[in-house]
């Protein structure tokens, strides 16, 4: 036991001290002295005050309280948490009018501490530190109310921080939050925050910090996983300032251009796997958390007491979740504080300090009284003892854990408290995700709840002035057949001339564990990366385009508005050999080159140009790309103001007809002369020359011949023609790849897929549009050659 708190005689009183209160100053409230305006208080103004006059270490209190405060502690949970907010108030007399100055100078913000002083033994416990937080001024009183601590930060979301414009400018997930991975976390959602598809840029946020990746995955329509290999992305920790992204060549699409979600399994934060760090961080963070001050030596303490591996209160307590999402910063340190009946409360000078509940070998003091020898401090029992009611009793405690963003809770462990009455109570906690470390907080809520059911709230007298929440004590009382029976203390009140305590049992069987029946997590419904959806590599060409030298820029531009809200731009241009198409580029507002961004694109000399706002100036400029990626200068430039033309405009998505061809074809190639695979014919009627043809293609290429074990080189190119006559090789490249194929016999099957859009720019007046692939191989030796096992090819007609 502590040493005992007691003496003969006590002569309690209250001292206040107002600290922080400024100095009487003159403030210039216009542009003359005369509208000068006082504030502050006056040094003839008292700031010290006790129920009596009082001179204690040479500071001399004014004996002006009344109605005397009361100081109550208690916490949000009832054995661990936040502590709750405390209010004091009490009223000082002013018959003389000389504390006006307290109310009307506006001491709101200053600092007040409320010490209980015992003049017979000259000693003091400092009880409360706040703010005043109001006053009020009557006739003859002056009151004052002041709490603590400031409890109105957790009320904000966490983590602070979000995916923003001026940081990501091609950002799709614009405004959620930036995660923070506290531990070791499975299939994580990663913000898309870099969509740059001029630069085949795509980036992915993982986290802040330094993080390891482990495995990447895009999320298939049927909810299947599909890992991605290593090598179809680079991680990166500065490319942007303390945080970790993933960047992929390619943008990550399905078969309908529609975006893959990407998740990560990540190894985060390892110095946060410490439950106590992880609220030390949360609390003390300028980037994401809350900025709060916090008292090193009781964190650093909690900590050694929690360490995963070598704590000296328990070990195998991991903390592993991430913070993606905004959630009230109470609700989060609850989670994290519940492990181990962790309370978080605020010293003197405003820190926050921890608390574990710990094993304890101390007790504050002997609470008794009844027969035989021994202190009679117990003044009252105030409640009877009581049990809850059976439909307030919890029968078993289950523990839902092992959360991520695709299925939610995984996994749940289970202790009984009473059997066969009662209610279950179900808890969920996304920062658990080792089975060990769950069943351990399981066993320690159902041993609180089994020991510690019962209250009784009782008086105690000055003995218990140092009591504190989570103290514990012995209570002897033999009506209530209570015979030395070890309590702690979850609530107390303390006034001048007694101390209320709310205590419940306790036992050091809080503190053992044995292990349970632990659950197995059924592995997520993962693939390995398959023709769908499939990786999405970056070719690499087995030659290089050759160059034709510097593109003339094209001559003359002309813009005139059509017959609605459409501008028609017409391209002079005489088109050299390696001719790939016009770059039209269009400034809004301005005539100004230097204004002017990529419009459009296509192998034609006519554009209309729809995506245009009446009664506003665009003005466009051309300019020529070659078949090697060259860009010629820009040509001459015209403008144009879109006016309204009392007409109809024509409606948006008028159209929509589709045709799809299979085809299965078995042809050999062997022969470097390029030769037609397959041709494609599809008749769209289209009803004007902004229709969209859209099409997707799926070919599979299969190498046949000696498996010698050399490599081939397979070419093949996708070409339109919109023509019903004319020869395959004049039509249009719209897609050419080259594919590096093994020197071996089947299974050697290479798929392929390609997305493009193509928009017809001249009238088609029959709508008839072909499709040819075509192909070669680069080494003939042996009779080896490949072949298309299969393809398919879908078209589809909208209007832009």
């Amino acid at each position: 036991m502590t040493a005992p708190d007691r003496q003969k005689i006590w002569r309690p009183v209250w001292l206040v001290r107002l600290t922080g209160a400024q100095s009487r100053t003159w403030a210039q409230a216009g542009l003359f002295q005369a509208s000068a305006i006082q504030r502050g208080v006056e040094d003839s103004v008292p700031q010290n005050f006790a129920g009596r006059d009082l001179v204690v270490s040479g500071v001399r209190y004014v004996g002006r309280i009344t109605e005397e405060p009361v100081v109550e502690r208690s916490y949000f949970d009832a054995f661990y948490g936040v502590t709750g907010a405390t209010s004091v108030s009490f009223r000082l007399v002013n018959a003389d009018g000389a504390l006006d100055a307290l109310h009307t100078a506006d001491l709101r913000g200053t600092t007040l501490t409320l010490t209980r002083y015992d003049e017979e033994s000259g000693t003091g416990v400092t009880e409360f530190t706040g703010k005043v937080s109001t006053t009020a001024l009557g006739e003859g009183w002056v009151e004052v109310r002041a709490v603590a601590p400031d409890l109105s930060v957790f009320e904000q979301p966490v983590p602070l921080g979000t995916v923003l414009a001026s940081t990501f400018p091609n950002a799709r997930d614009l405004g959620v939050p930036i995660p923070v991975v506290f531990g070791n976390i499975e299939r994580h959602r990663c913000p898309y925050v870099n969509d740059d598809r001029t630069n085949d840029q795509y980036d992915y946020l993982v986290g802040r910090g330094a993080l390891t990746v482990d495995q990447m995955y895009r999320l298939a329509g049927d909810g299947t996983l599909h890992k991605i290999e290593t090598s179809e992305y680079t991680v990166e920790t500065t490319r942007y300032a303390g945080l970790t992204t993933v960047r992929f060549p390619r943008r990550q699409v399905d078969w309908q251009n529609a975006l893959f979600p990407i998740y990560a399994d990540v190894t985060g934060l390892s110095a946060e796997r410490n439950f106590a760090r992880a609220v030390r961080t949360l609390l003390s963070d300028t980037t994401y958390g809350l900025s709060q001050s916090v008292n090193a030596a009781s964190f650093n303490a909690a900590e050694a007491q929690l360490d995963p591996t070598t704590g000296t209160e328990v070990t195998g307590l991991y903390c592993d979740g991430v913070l993606a999402e905004p959630r009230a910063a109470l609700d989060v340190l609850r989670e994290l504080l519940l492990v181990r009946g962790m309370r978080l409360d605020a010293n003197a000078s405003g820190e926050w300090m921890v608390s574990v509940d710990a094993l304890q070998a101390d007790v504050r003091m002997a609470v008794r009284d009844g027969a035989g020898a021994g202190e009679r401090n117990l003044l009252a029992v105030l409640t009877p003892r009581e049990r809850p009611p059976l439909e307030n009793t919890v029968r078993d405690y289950r523990l839902a854990y092992r959360w991520d963003a695709l299925s939610g809770y995984r996994l749940e462990v289970k202790r009984a408290v009473h059997k066969g009455v009662g209610r279950d109570v179900l808890l969920q906690h996304r920062f658990l995700r080792d089975s060990g470390a769950a069943d351990k907080v399981a066993h320690y809520l159902s041993r609180r709840e089994i020991h510690g059911n019962e209250v009784v709230d009782v008086a105690v007298a000055q003995e218990a002035r140092q009591a504190a929440p989570g103290d514990r004590v012995t209570l002897t009382y033999a009506p209530l057949a209570y015979t030395c029976a070890p309590m702690e203390v979850r609530q107390i009140s303390k006034a001048l001339d007694r101390i209320l305590m709310r205590l419940a049992p306790w036992s050091c069987a809080f503190y053992s564990y044995s292990c349970g029946t632990l659950p197995d997590d059924l592995a997520f419904p993962t693939a390995e990366s398959t023709e769908m959806p499939a990786p999405l590599q970056v070719p690499t060409p087995a030659t290089v385009p050759p160059s034709f030298g510097v593109l003339a820029a094209p001559t003359a531009l002309t813009a005139v508005q059509g017959g609605g809200k459409v501008v028609e731009v017409n391209v002079t241009y005489a088109e050299p050999v390696d001719w790939a198409s016009i770059v039209l580029y269009r400034a809004c507002g301005s005539t100004s080159t230097g204004s002017a961004v990529e419009h459009r694109r296509a192998k034609a000399k006519t554009f209309h140009d729809e995506d245009v706002e009446y009664l506003t100036c665009y003005a466009y400029w051309p300019a020529a790309r070659s078949l090697s990626c060259a860009e010629s200068s820009f040509g001459p430039g015209e403008g144009v103001r879109v006016i309204r033309i009392v007409t109809a405009d024509v409606a948006e998505q008028q159209i929509s007809r589709a045709a799809i061809t299979n085809s299965v074809v078995a042809c050999y190639f062997c022969s470097t002369v390029e030769f037609e695979i397959q041709a494609v014919s599809n008749f769209v009627q289209l009803q004007r020359d902004t229709d969209v043809i859209r099409s997707w293609l799926v070919a599979r290429l299969q190498l046949d011949g000696p498996n010698d074990g050399s490599a081939r080189t397979a070419y093949y190119r996708l070409l339109r023609n919109s023509t019903t006559t004319g020869a395959p090789s004049c039509g249009e490249v719209v897609y050419s790849q080259s594919l590096s194929l093994a020197g071996a016999k089947a299974p050697n099957v290479t798929a392929v897929t390609v997305f493009r859009s193509f928009r017809l720019e001249e009238p088609c007046s029959t709508g008839f549009v072909s499709y040819h692939l075509l192909g070669r191989l680069s080494d003939v030796s042996g009779g080896a050659g490949y072949k298309v096992t299969s393809w398919r090819f879908m078209a589809d007609a909208k209007s832009a």
